[in-house]
C-alpha cells in the first residue's frame, strides 16, 4: 500500500499524453442506463502504471480491473471528471496505452478505502487490454 501522504502529478517535460486529443466528457454524456449499475466482474491485479492527466505523469498500480475500467492506486490522484491516459506496463504483454475519465476517487470519500486512487472508466475499447483480462479470468 502507498503511504496515506499527498503526492502531486509530476511535469513530464516533452511527455505527449494521448488524452489531449480526447474530447473531455462528464457524468451526464453517458446514457442513464448504461451508468446505472455498470458492474462489471472485477480482476484482482497488480499492474504498473503510468498516469498521465493535465500534462502532468504520474506512477500508480491497478488493483482491479474490468471490462469498464479500473481502480488505481496512487498517491497523485486527478480530479473526478478529468480525462486521463494511463499505460499499463503488465509482465505478461506489451504496454497497453489506455484513455478514460475519471469516474470516481477515493478523495473526500465518505467511505473508507483500503488504497488511496481513483476509479477510472474506459473511454474505448481495446483489444489489447481485452486479451490481458481474459487472462486474469
Amino acid at each position: 500500500m502507498l503511504p496515506r501522504e499527498t503526492a502531486s502529478l509530476r511535469s513530464a517535460p516533452g511527455a505527449s499524453c494521448r488524452w489531449a486529443a480526447v474530447t473531455p466528457v462528464t457524468h451526464g454524456d453517458f446514457p442513464r442506463a448504461e451508468t446505472r449499475c455498470m458492474r462489471h466482474k472485477r480482476f484482482r491485479t497488480s499492474i504498473p502504471v503510468e498516469i498521465c492527466a493535465s500534462g502532468r505523469v504520474a506512477e500508480g498500480t491497478v488493483r482491479n480491473a474490468s471490462d469498464g475500467g479500473m481502480f488505481v492506486e496512487t498517491r497523485a490522484i486527478p480530479a473526478q471528471g478529468e480525462p486521463v491516459s494511463v499505460r499499463l506496463s503488465p509482465r505478461t504483454h506489451d504496454a497497453i496505452e489506455l484513455t478514460g475519465l475519471v469516474w470516481w476517487t477515493t478523495e473526500g470519500s465518505p467511505y473508507r478505502h483500503r488504497q488511496r486512487g481513483f476509479g477510472l472508466r474506459l473511454l474505448e475499447d481495446d483489444e489489447r487490454y481485452a486479451k490481458l483480462l481474459s487472462g486474469l479470468r
